[in-house]
């Protein structure tokens, strides 16, 4: 009573000792792997991010700005030189942007048919656009440069009643829209900008 242990019950203790440090051990490797794994792919993330800015870089040099509003005149005159199947297509909201061809000038695939074979199937408005939206992608990708519904709250800004608005109050409303978005207040300078250049673009086409 009081005593040491006996050889089993000391032999007994090491055993439950070495299984504990074995456990922990085990535990300490799975983790550590675990960690690699996060860390692994991280760096395949910001590689390819890294990839990403590089080909955002030269697809904003074609792409910055706005992108040019047609007329439905100037959209008949064009399609009267054009395929059957490849007619050139207004949005409805009144914005003079294309449904499914890259509007902006320096673009080498500028006016180019960009829908895949499932937008072709898709009905005329309303449909999918996935080929121009892949095509615009890094307007919203690694980093946003893109504000929805621009040119529609442009369109509903123009329409107001008592005529097109001036610069300034069109950059106002434009403005007072996105306030809260974070794209915007990140570079409200840049975008400010912009809205001119649209209003400028409207009052060429009106």
């Amino acid at each position: 009573k009081g005593g040491l242990p006996s050889v089993a019950g000391r032999e007994a203790m090491a055993e439950i000792a070495a299984e504990e440090r074995r456990l922990l051990h085990a535990d300490w490797v799975m983790e550590q792997a675990e960690l690699e794994r996060q860390l692994a792919g991280q760096r395949r993330w910001e590689r390819r991010r890294t990839a990403m800015l590089a080909e955002k870089a030269q697809f904003m040099v074609t792409h910055s700005g706005v992108p040019k509003a047609f007329t439905d005149n100037e959209i008949a005159h064009l399609n009267a030189s054009r395929p059957a199947d490849d007619q050139l297509q207004l949005s409805p909201c009144g914005s003079g942007m294309l449904v499914n061809h890259c509007g902006y000038p320096q673009c080498p695939r500028y006016l180019e048919d960009l829908r895949t074979a499932k937008d072709r199937l898709s009905s005329k408005f309303g449909g999918r656009r996935h080929g121009l939206l892949t095509h615009l992608k890094f307007f919203w990708a690694p980093t946003k440069d893109f504000l929805p519904g621009l040119h529609l709250r442009a369109s509903v800004a123009w329409k107001k009643r008592g005529g097109p608005p001036g610069e300034d109050a069109f950059v106002a409303y434009l403005s007072d829209s996105y306030e809260k978005n974070e794209c915007f207040q990140e570079r409200p300078s840049y975008w400010k900008g912009l809205f001119a250049e649209l209003h400028r673009g409207l009052l060429s086409r009106s």
